[in-house]
């Protein structure tokens, strides 16, 4: 199997995608985590590395809590150039909460989300 490269060298990054967590999205998320595995979020952060995007994760000090964040770097792909990111004290929670942003409430199109006003957190 050959792999194709998705992404450039002339990559140039636009902005964040502000989106935040209502109540029941929070509580749709517990249920989530009761049924997938650490190896489910790990072959799903590979699957959207494969389809060009990068994926980051740090610790970040002022929320207390793993930060994850994906970067699309496909150029024929409606995210190209925008980051979503995600964070939660468990490293698996805060990559769940990252898919569930990307797959159910976004539909895979960040595009429709405004971006995060310059000068502020990204969320």
């Amino acid at each position: 199997m050959g792999i194709k490269r998705h992404s450039n060298k002339e990559f140039q990054f636009d902005s964040w995608v502000n989106l935040r967590l209502e109540e029941q999205h929070k509580e749709e998320l517990v249920h989530l985590a009761e049924n997938v595995s650490h190896g489910q979020l790990i072959n799903w952060l590979a699957s959207m590395a494969f389809e060009g995007y990068s994926f980051s994760a740090s610790w970040d000090e002022y929320s207390d809590a793993v930060q994850v964040s994906l970067v699309c770097k496909a150029p024929d792909d409606p995210n190209y150039g925008l980051g979503l990111s995600a964070r939660h004290p468990d490293f698996d929670l805060a990559v769940l909460t990252l898919q569930y942003k990307h797959e159910q409430l976004c539909d895979h199109n960040w595009s429709s989300i405004p971006p995060t006003p310059k000068g502020t957190a990204w969320g």
